[in-house]
């Protein structure tokens, strides 16, 4: 069968292919490329262009008249090269139909205008730069690099930088208008502004826009007021990886280094810092609120509120504040309104809180994570009994202080510190003090309250725990100084804590006893105290009162010197601490000399300091009743030998270098209280802290008595 197709239909099927071709055709007209080499050249083919075609710039030219974009285009360069405005014109004007993208390779340069936007201006349009750079243009009032006004713009790369506006917004003016930088540079720009005022050297931000930084730099900007940002009334929003830095508002009476807002200001992250201004080195916030859940504020410099000045309301759920500089007052935080914290919220001490008045306290939300609070805070115009902290319906810990606590040379000054009062933190004439067991724990092992000014303490009983004999109540963290219950007075809220030294291995007596060999008791009123079995006395100031704890035949871990013999070892603590002098005074039985054939000139004694062994200088050998006494002094307490066969090995004097540490167990914080450490008491209370000497003297009247009479 022959079978042949109609010609209609080999008509259709063609006309078919050359609708088909058309469509492509046409398709593809719609995302031309361009090349032009001049500007005549560039506006012969914008008359042609439809949307999506993109301009390569293929070398420099000036631009002589305004270039109106009202369609979707892109201009780039594939070598650098520089379009320059002349004639006091600015390069881009985009309407409401037009979008202009600018990509890699090209610089705008040399707008100069009388009145908005030096290089670009949007009106109603779009404008996206995700690279290129727009540089050296200058706008007489608003927008030296770029102008908005019902437009959008978005920033993914490409720098802004070096532009000027007599009036506001340097790099950037928003007005009614969005802008949303992920990217990219905005730098060195200014706006110095008119003697009214004017700012925002990188970017202005009116009441009807909205700024959006997740990345990218804000950097080395200058204005009158906010140095980087400055948001009349709008809406910033600052996330991520954005940078905030360098900028500067120093003008007199200038504000806002890094930001001045007027409007919102939201910060989840991002960085603020090493911006300057007289008020607010990093932020301020003139009305409304600055909303901070995450970010840094650090390194801003002002006379006041270095880190953030607050006039209108600051609520701060996250997020750190620090190591930023005021030289008047608040190096963290200057407020004058309302001031909301919760949540991780940190403002370490290296920065204080300034309040200026009573009723600009600081109220608590939502309940504070760890290491979270302001425990540098400075007050102004505050009263006993005014309220500094406001807790309302959050509960309040019983550890308060590890999160509020006031300046300590306000303390000073002013004699005044926290007190709790109810669901609030209120100023007290009175002071606290809160006794810890271990440095983790949240809850006071005792409290005392209505403490007066300059009050001594008396020493609580002292605490025990499995493992571990107590040494002393330290100030602020168990690796404090020790608390000195005779001379030291109570000058502020007090918070001691319990430092342990970790027991001895237990060692068998032979009855099965694991007991650690160890006593502990106080020195008595002479300042004395005897070890349990008499072999070994301190002697303190009379009147010092200190717990001792000593372990007989215990090296602490130390190494043993040496090729040296040893009759005893001891290791010795004291809540004295480093530096207090004390006189050691070992009693050895004669008899035991004689057994190993020794003399009492072949004795030495031996201090483990400063991470060796040293030879102490003997002050005095006495023997009475059979036992010879050897008596030192030192200002540290560590492992102590009772040596011989020293002759001929060199060991530092002790005192000839000044020991810098003592060797003491690093204690471990432990939540558990023991039951079988052994609290000793000496056995024999002595008339006199060195009986001896009493009995040397006898001796002597004895034998000039004998001789008077021989």
């Amino acid at each position: 069968m022959n079978l042949r197709m109609p010609s209609v239909y080999k008509y259709r099927i063609l006309i078919s292919v050359i609708l088909i071709a058309a469509v492509l055709f046409a398709g593809g007209a719609s995302a031309d490329t361009y090349y032009a080499d001049s500007e005549a050249h560039f506006l012969d083919n914008l008359s042609l262009t439809t949307d999506n075609d993109t301009f390569i710039i293929t070398s420099d030219f000036n631009i002589t008249a305004n270039i109106t974009i009202s369609k979707n285009i892109t201009i780039m360069s594939d070598r650098p090269s520089t379009l320059t405005a002349n004639n006091s014109n600015r390069l881009f004007y985009i309407n409401a139909t037009g979008l202009l993208t600018l990509e890699d390779g090209l610089t705008l340069t040399g707008g100069d205008v009388t009145e908005d936007g030096g290089a670009v201006y949007v009106d109603g349009g779009m404008f996206n730069m995700s690279g290129g750079i727009i540089t050296g243009n200058n706008a007489t009032w608003f927008g030296g690099g770029v102008y908005l006004t019902n437009g959008t713009f978005t920033m993914t790369d490409g720098t802004i930088t070096g532009n000027n506006a007599t009036q506001s917004g340097g790099g950037v003016y928003l007005a009614n208008s969005t802008f949303s930088m992920s990217g990219g540079t905005i730098s060195d720009n200014a706006a110095p502004g008119l003697p009214d005022g004017g700012g925002g050297g990188g970017i202005w931000v009116d009441p009807y826009s909205a700024f959006t930084m997740s990345g990218g730099f804000i950097q080395n900007n200058n204005a009158f007021y906010g140095g980087g940002i400055l948001s009349d009334g709008g809406t910033i929003d600052i996330s991520g990886n954005a940078l905030i830095s360098g900028n500067n508002a120093t003008a007199e009476y200038s504000s806002g280094g890094g930001v001045w807002s007027g409007g919102i200001f939201n910060m989840s992250g991002g960085t603020i810092n090493e911006n300057t201004a007289e008020s607010g080195g990093g932020v301020i916030v003139i009305c409304d609120t600055f909303t901070m859940s995450g970010g840094t504020i650090n390194e801003n410099i002002a006379e006041s509120g270095g880190g953030v000045f607050v006039v209108g309301n600051f609520t701060m759920s996250g997020g750190h504040i620090s190591g930023n500089i005021a030289s008047l007052f608040g190096s963290g935080v200057y407020n004058t309104n309302v001031f909301h914290i919760s949540g991780s919220a940190a403002i370490p001490p290296g920065n204080d809180v300034y309040l200026s008045d009573a009723v600009y306290n600081i109220t608590v939300t939502d309940p504070l994570d760890p290491d979270a609070g302001t425990t540098n805070m400075t007050l102004y115009n505050f009263l006993s009994g005014d309220t500094v902290v406001e807790y309302g319906s959050v509960s309040i810990p019983g550890n308060w202080e590890t999160y509020f606590a006031l300046n300590t040379t306000w303390i000073r000054d002013n004699h005044m510190d926290l007190a709790l009062s109810g669901t609030n933190l209120t100023l007290d004439t009175n002071f606290t003090i809160k006794y810890y067991l271990a440095d983790s724990d949240t809850t006071p092992h005792s409290t005392l309250t209505d403490i007066a000014y300059e009050a001594t303490l008396t020493s609580p009983a002292t605490p025990t725990r499995t493992g571990y004999i107590f040494s002393s109540w330290n100030q602020g963290s168990s690796s404090g100084t020790p608390w000195n219950f005779t001379s030291d007075t109570v000058k502020a809220n007090t918070y001691l804590y319990a430092c342990w030294t970790v027991a001895p291995t237990p060692t068998s007596s032979g009855s099965g006893d694991n007991t650690p060999r160890a006593d502990s008791g106080p020195t008595n009123a002479s300042g004395t105290y005897v070890s349990e079995d008499g072999s070994l006395i301190l002697q303190y100031a009379a009147g010092a009162s200190y717990i001792i704890t000593i372990f007989p035949d215990y090296f602490n871990n130390v190494p043993a010197p040496e090729n040296v013999s040893y009759l005893k070892v001891y290791d010795v603590h004291s809540t004295a601490g480093v530096g207090t002098s004390v006189t050691l005074t070992f009693r050895v039985n004669a008899s035991e000399l004689a057994t190993k054939g020794l003399t009492a000139e072949e004795i030495s004694i031996l201090h483990y300091v400063d991470g060796a062994w040293h030879l102490m200088t003997i002050e005095s050998v006495i023997l009475v009743k059979g036992e010879y006494m050897f008596t030192v002094t030192t200002t540290h307490l560590s492992p102590f030998m009772i040596a011989y066969n020293v002759d001929g090995i060199w060991f530092p004097l002790e005192g000839a270098d000044t020991p810098t540490k003592t060797l003491t167990a690093t204690p471990t914080p432990i939540s558990t209280v023991p039951t079988n450490i052994k609290t000793a008491t000496p056995t024999k209370a002595a008339t006199s802290p060195l009986p001896f000497l009493d009995i040397f003297a006898g001796l002597c009247i004895a034998v000039v008595f004998r001789i008077k009479n021989s």
